[in-house]
């Protein structure tokens, strides 16, 4: 008999380049909780099946050793391959460095940010770097693109949320006594509420750069949220239930919709109850998420995980 409830759980860790890796997300965390909860349920003869994903920070990069054939991260290629189609119902957990200790984040409709890649390129006019007056500099160009950019999100409703992260700037070869003919520069928006979305947008075709979703935002099922909810008030916890800032591939495992997908009738089914909620990292003294100090108590943030997973578990098979 299939199971009518999944765990969802990543398998990678991040890349820090020259083929190297930190479990600096989590996810080692994540999965040691969904297992020994899952461990439980067979042991009480509940029948609940797991899905591994791999590649949940994104498609790889060359300088790894692999890259994913199509630029997919691991949930959207998952979606593509037919996996959800069957499951009626999904949950799944990531800790969060922001939750103190006695908090959990568990949010009824949007549970995280959609994720926009964006590349934007600056031309320039070359001219001798003592002279800049007589060109023009692609850099200002960038600079004054960012600045813009992080000034449409400042006005935003209470409830919406925009944040723009530029990770990489190229130029083109040129003497460093010299201007470079054009600038580019690459990084990340997190979008949460349609608001924020449509002013990104507008913004980005304006200045005619280039933008790639991610992944959409992760919409919660309500009745898997109060059940989660419940669970959290029984163990004493706090609920948090603003969305995280963070992107999460779940996304691609639920209802797509828009406008944060364009065209989410081109996609394979999905599982139509999905949940994603936030545990404490219990590390309050180390770095946050991807920084080489974050070192969570995992004992405590793996227990956390168990007794969140498992209740939920409990009530949704007795519903």
């Amino acid at each position: 008999q299939e199971p009518d409830l999944y765990c969802r759980v990543d398998l990678d860790a991040v890349s820090i380049g020259d083929k190297q890796y930190l479990h600096s997300c989590g996810h080692s965390t994540n999965m040691s909780g969904v297992l020994t909860a899952v461990t439980k349920t067979k042991i009480n003869s509940l029948n609940v099946g797991i899905i591994f994903q791999p590649a949940e920070e994104g498609p790889g990069n060359p300088i790894d050793g692999y890259v994913q054939s199509e630029g997919l991260g691991g949930g959207q290629y998952l979606r593509r391959k037919g996996v959800y189609e069957k499951i009626p119902a999904l949950i799944s957990c990531h800790i969060d460095t922001s939750l103190k200790d006695d908090e959990v984040r568990i949010s009824k409709d949007a549970a995280t940010a959609a994720a926009y890649r964006f590349t934007f390129r600056a031309i320039g006019k070359p001219a001798h770097a003592a002279l800049p007056w007589q060109g023009e500099n692609p850099l200002d160009k960038v600079n004054q693109f960012l600045t813009e950019l992080k000034s449409v999100f400042v006005d935003l409703p209470q409830n919406e949320y925009g944040l723009v992260t530029a990770s990489k700037v190229n130029t083109a070869e040129c003497e460093l006594n010299s201007l470079s003919p054009w600038a580019e520069v690459r990084g990340i928006s997190r979008n949460i509420g349609p608001n924020s979305l449509k002013l990104f947008e507008k913004f980005m075709q304006t200045w005619d750069a280039r933008i790639e979703l991610e992944a959409p935002p992760v919409i919660n099922d309500a009745e898997l949220a109060e059940i989660a909810t419940t669970v959290a008030l029984e163990n004493k916890l706090k609920v948090i239930t603003e969305p995280a800032k963070f992107r999460d591939e779940t996304a691609w495992a639920g209802p797509l919709s828009k406008p944060w997908v364009k065209n989410p009738d081109t996609y394979k089914s999905g599982c139509s109850m999905i949940l994603h909620f936030f545990t404490a990292a219990y590390n309050a003294e180390t770095g946050g998420l991807h920084s080489n100090s974050f070192n969570p108590n995992s004992e405590k943030a793996i227990n956390a995980q168990v007794q969140m997973i498992y209740g939920i578990i409990l009530k949704y098979s007795s519903r």
